[in-house]
This record gives C-alpha cells, sequence and structure tokens, in this order.
C-alpha cells in the first residue's frame, strides 16, 4: 500500500505530526516488491525558489507558483511585479511529467482498487474527528522549522485492513484513465468516452495539488513575526498562479478587504472561477473603505480555481491535515477540493466579489487546455487592470 501504517488511539503522536514532510517526499521513491514505501526516501527535486524583496501590508509572503520552464509566464508576471510594486517569491511547480505524478496516480488506482475489492467497504468515508487534534498546537509551538504533519499515518485510522503488502491486488497504471471522486466519495464514477474533462483525473491536476501541497507544507513550516498584533498561525501568505492579472489599485482594496476580514479566517480568494460568490450576503462594510462601492466581501459558497487565494498559517495547517488524507488525497482536481472542504464547513473561508485577480488565458495552459488550448470557457474582466 502507498500509506504506512502506524496506529494511534489518541489524537495524533508526535512522529504523525512529522507526517506530511516524509509523506511528500516519499511518493516520489519507487516502492519496494512488497508495495511499501522504503524507510529512506529522497527529496522531490531541488526546490528553486527565486527570491525577491517582499512587499505587502497585509501579506508576510507572496508566492507564485510557476514552472520553472515557463518563462514566458514569469515575464508576464514580472511586469505585473513593477506597474503594482508588488513583490514575491516563486516557487518552482512540479510538472506533470514528473515521476512522482506518475507514483501518484498509481498508488490511487491501487488504493482505490482495494478498496472496491472489499464488499462492506462503505462508499464514502468519514473525517476522523481527531483529524486536527493537537496539530495546530504542534505549529504554535516555537519552533519554526517543525516539520507539518504527515498524513500518512491516517490511513491506520479509516480501514486497518486495508493496510497489507498484497502485491498481487496492486493495480498497474495501464488500466483506464483515474476519475475525479465527487464529496466523501471513495472514487469516482465509472470511465467512459463521454465524461468531461473536468471530471478525468489527469496527471496535469495531480502534479497541480502536489505543487500547491509542497507550497502549503512550506508555509505551515514558517515562522514570520512581521504583522503586528497577531500570532504565527494568523500570518497571511498570498498564493497566485502566473497567469493572472491584477487590478492596479490591488494594495488600496486589499487594505478595504483587510477592514472587515473576520480574524479567524482561514482561506481568502481574491479571484474565482464557475461559483456564484455573492450567494451569501455581504460582510458589513468597513467605514474606511475607498471601494464599497466596486466590490464585496462573502463567506465562500463554493469557488473554483487556484490561481489568488490568501491563507492563514493556520488554515495552511488545516490544509494540509485535509489534503493529505488517504481517501481524499489526490482525489480530485485541487480546486474542486478546496470547494468541497469550503461547502462542507471544515473551513473558514472568504471570496472578494469581484474578483480582484483574473486568469489571463493568453498563453498555453498546463493545467486544462479546454478547446482552445488557453484554459476553460470561464473568463472574467477586471475594472482596471495591468493588462
Amino acid at each position: 500500500m502507498f500509506f504506512a501504517s502506524v496506529p494511534i488511539t489518541k489524537g495524533f503522536s508526535e512522529r504523525t505530526l512529522q507526517f506530511l514532510d516524509d509523506f511528500l517526499n516519499a511518493v516520489q521513491s519507487n516502492t519496494t516488491s512488497s508495495g511499501a514505501i522504503p524507510s529512506t526516501v529522497l527529496p522531490l527535486i531541488p526546490q528553486s525558489i527565486y527570491s525577491k524583496p517582499q512587499f505587502s501590508q497585509f501579506f508576510s509572503h507572496v508566492y507564485v507558483v510557476s514552472l520553472p520552464h515557463r518563462e514566458d509566464r514569469r515575464a508576464e508576471m514580472e511586469r505585473v511585479s513593477q506597474v503594482l510594486n508588488l513583490n514575491w517569491t516563486y516557487f518552482d511547480a512540479v510538472s506533470s511529467d514528473n515521476p512522482s505524478v506518475a507514483t501518484i496516480l498509481e498508488q490511487v488506482m491501487a488504493n482505490r482498487a482495494e478498496m472496491t475489492a472489499i464488499p462492506w467497504y462503505p462508499e464514502e468515508f468519514s473525517w476522523p474527528v481527531n483529524l486536527l487534534s493537537g496539530v495546530l498546537t504542534h505549529h504554535a509551538t516555537t519552533n519554526p522549522s517543525a516539520s507539518p504533519p504527515d498524513s500518512a499515518i491516517l490511513y491506520s485510522t479509516v480501514a486497518p485492513y486495508l493496510l497489507h503488502k498484497d502485491t498481487e491486488r496492486r493495480f498497474e497504471a495501464k488500466t483506464l484513465p483515474l476519475t475525479c471522486a465527487t464529496g466523501n466519495k471513495t472514487s469516482g464514477p465509472p470511465y467512459n468516452t463521454t465524461l468531461p474533462p473536468h471530471l478525468i483525473l489527469s496527471p496535469p491536476k495531480i502534479a497541480c495539488w502536489y505543487s500547491h501541497v509542497r507550497l502549503l507544507q512550506h508555509i505551515a513550516g514558517q515562522s514570520n513575526n512581521t504583522i503586528q498584533d497577531e500570532s504565527n498561525l494568523a500570518e497571511a501568505y498570498l498564493i497566485l498562479e502566473d497567469d493572472v492579472n491584477i487590478e492596479r489599485d490591488f494594495h488600496g482594496r486589499i487594505r478595504s478587504v483587510w477592514a472587515v476580514l473576520p480574524s479567524d479566517w482561514d482561506m481568502l480568494f481574491l479571484g474565482h472561477c464557475w461559483s456564484n460568490e455573492s450567494y451569501w450576503p455581504p460582510l458589513a462594510d468597513s467605514p474606511s473603505s475607498d471601494f464599497n462601492s466596486l466590490m464585496t466581501l462573502h463567506s465562500s459558497h463554493a469557488p473554483k480555481c487556484t490561481h489568488a487565494y490568501a491563507v492563514s498559517r493556520r488554515g495552511a495547517v488545516k490544509l494540509l491535515a485535509h489534503l493529505s488524507y488517504p481517501p481524499f488525497a489526490y482525489s480530485r482536481a485541487l480546486d474542486q477540493a478546496y470547494s468541497w472542504l469550503i461547502q462542507t464547513g471544515r473551513l473558514k473561508s472568504y471570496s472578494v466579489v469581484p474578483s480582484i485577480v483574473v486568469q489571463r488565458k493568453v498563453l498555453a495552459s498546463d493545467v486544462d487546455p479546454g478547446e482552445s488550448g488557453l484554459g476553460s470557457m470561464w473568463r472574467e474582466r477586471l475594472t482596471n487592470g495591468v493588462f
């Protein structure tokens, strides 16, 4: 099996709280002949992070998730940086042809095959009541380099009878394509050629998930006290993808958002797609806002797309615990996972309406080419964007 088994009875042991670091690095290692992950694992790939002086009154750090070879996109993003005086760190994304992606797909396939082979295995999983037990406390300690929690061990709390190493039942990654699960289901619908692309669990979707989770892992291990009067768990981090356009008055709009954003937030969507994010009533307007007539802040409804969102450090830790829980991990596109966690109240998320960061869709997409090769059909316009 892909996931290690270490029984736990009460919350998380200290070893459990180390799980993500081992899990995320182990997936690129070849499994042994018994199907187990070797105890000695190698790093994924050299993690190139291109740093620039950071600027933000509200964000401890700004990251742009970007494939290293997409110099065309990074050149366009440099224009945004210069116009807005918004500096960031490029965080190298994982490409869909990385061996780790194939390994993840193979193991998801093997795990689904094992689960469906057991007649009494439930069609839907339940979240453990202790999923977050001890996690936030662990990351609130004074040790800023503490590894984010490792989720592989959690599999033993769901279905210990699946943890055998019966290699005869492993599926090779040569069968029909995997499909995206929905809700709390353990598998997606049966594959057929008429399924829409968003229901196909493709290598680019896995690579996107893996890239963002590695960044969340990096964020969860940070400790930065530059934001006054906030604990390190409340620190804010902005995550952008490298195909965006941003409103020119971005800093003023963020200032307006921050005036009304609840202090216990986990996620904040500055851009979103395929959802009516004004579904819930707007939060009370800020008296100091200059942008009340232009935008509102709402509790998130079901936001899709991952091109522009912020997380608190607390939110990053909570996301990691959910995204690496084995029945849920890599089960669908990352934005579908975010949306489901929000819809079911497992995250406290808010959305700016209308979006103040949008996808440009003028250069080739690496995740969802769509019919045009530039991405899905969803399009948005800004009031006065950089481009």
